[in-house]
């Protein structure tokens, strides 16, 4: 019964291990991977209950997943539902979208880790808007989330003065905020300094190009990472 128990959780940690050293390699290419401390979290699992999830695996996917590189079963549903239950969120933000004031904030990203950062960008509502009028993605009728950032920032509440929230749900904010930082709109709060910094004081990190995806960066003056998105991917 032991060397049973020791070859069962051997031949566990060795599948989902496997799995886990896959994902790690094409994780860069998945839209929107769970992080690295989800994995962790879901590991035990796996290796506990490894012929169940391989069962399933063969079941929904068949034998063709070992050579297609998609993140299964990195993902807590499959690709086909998460792709309709974003678009019904977003369908719903569009249709109904939510209170907006004089002010509006977004948390900062680290796209190389798919984490948020404890950093927070704020921006005057008018001026932002201003901002995506000329950026080609926001025109009317186009179904991206510069057009629905921009839809929800007309239609704000002028007598709110409060700040309020970008929903998450528009991930692409994180390309609008590198942009328009750069045109020197908007501030940033670093949590370790504990200062708000206006966009003329952040420092953008010079552009790299290697293999795989580059990243842009935005820091505070004392080098305080704030941001972090991809910017291009050059392939081998």
């Amino acid at each position: 019964m032991l060397t049973f128990a020791m070859w069962y959780f051997t031949i566990g940690v060795g599948f989902i291990g496997a799995l886990l050293i896959v994902f790690l390699r094409i994780r860069q290419t998945i839209e929107t991977p769970i992080s690295i401390k989800e994995c962790w979290g879901e590991i035990v699992i796996w290796a506990v209950f490894w012929p169940i999830v391989l069962l399933g695996i063969i079941i929904e996917r068949g034998v063709e997943f070992l050579f297609i590189e998609e993140p299964f079963p990195f993902s807590r549903r499959s690709i086909r539902k998460a792709m309709e239950q974003n678009q019904n969120e977003h369908q719903v933000l569009w249709d109904n979208p939510p209170l907006c004031g004089q002010q509006v904030f977004a948390r900062g990203m680290d796209d190389s880790l798919y984490e948020s950062i404890s950093s927070t960008f704020i921006f005057d509502a008018t001026e932002l808007a201003a901002c995506l009028a000329n950026d080609s993605l926001s025109y009317e009728g186009a179904s991206s989330d510069e057009a629905a950032i921009t839809k929800w920032l007309h239609h704000r509440d002028r007598e709110l003065n409060f700040i309020t929230r970008v929903p998450q749900q528009w991930s692409r904010i994180s390309y609008v905020i590198q942009k328009v930082i750069g045109q020197g709109v908007g501030q940033a709060y670093c949590p370790t300094c504990k200062v708000c910094y206006p966009a003329s004081q952040l420092v953008k990190s010079e552009p790299t190009f290697k293999m795989g995806w580059n990243f842009d960066g935005i820091h505070c003056p004392e080098q305080h990472l704030l941001h972090y998105t991809k910017d291009m991917h050059f392939s081998d």
